[in-house]
């Protein structure tokens, strides 16, 4: 996502719920983004320790929730 689109999306629902709504909505978007991330990093560290019949399992092996 470019810069011009986030920008246009931001103008459109600041239009339509007002300032504060999008205000909300914004930092509601960087926390999630954030905590994607650290997600992310957390799960990289995970691997690295990982030798390749346990990262085979952590990719092939279906989760619990699976």
């Amino acid at each position: 996502m470019n810069f011009r689109h986030i920008k246009e999306q931001i103008i459109f629902y600041k239009n339509k719920y007002g300032i504060l709504r999008t205000i909300k909505k914004c930092i509601k978007k960087v926390l999630e983004k954030i905590k994607s991330l650290l997600k992310k990093n957390k799960e990289d560290r995970k691997l690295l320790n990982m030798d390749d019949y346990h990262k085979w399992i952590y990719y092939n092996e279906p989760t619990e929730r699976e």
